[in-house]
């Protein structure tokens, strides 16, 4: 862990993160083969903002190349209804704190966001 690091990461952590590496982060996103363009929006991009911010920040608490693509996963998912940098800096906090992320990715907590935004059983 990094002595110097915050004690909670924020929002204004990560967007200051996207400042700093801003050219890298979209020349990549806009390089991704696996977003076809009809995907491509502001929302998009605030998504992939957050995500490579969290991914970085996941790598630095020591998180291995699997959990980065579980909880990056479980992030995008969790973005369909919720605010990107809300839920990056959740899972940022959760993972520094307890080295895991609650959420798993898959059905079950597709299911539990359909609940809680469109009340789907």
């Amino acid at each position: 862990m990094n002595p110097t690091a915050p004690i909670e990461y924020t929002v204004e952590d990560g967007l200051a993160h996207v400042e700093r590496h801003r050219e890298e982060i979209m020349a990549n996103y806009h390089a991704s083969p696996d977003i076809p363009q009809w995907m491509r929006s502001p929302r998009l991009e605030t998504m992939w903002q957050a995500g490579c911010w969290l991914n970085s920040t996941l790598c630095e608490n020591g998180a291995s190349e699997a959990e980065v693509h579980d909880i990056g996963f479980a992030h995008g998912q969790r973005c369909v209804f919720g605010d990107p940098w809300k839920w990056a800096v959740i899972y940022a906090n959760e993972y520094r704190a307890i080295n895991c992320v609650r959420d798993q990715p898959g059905k079950a907590l597709a299911d539990a966001i359909n609940r809680e935004h469109i009340g789907t059983p």
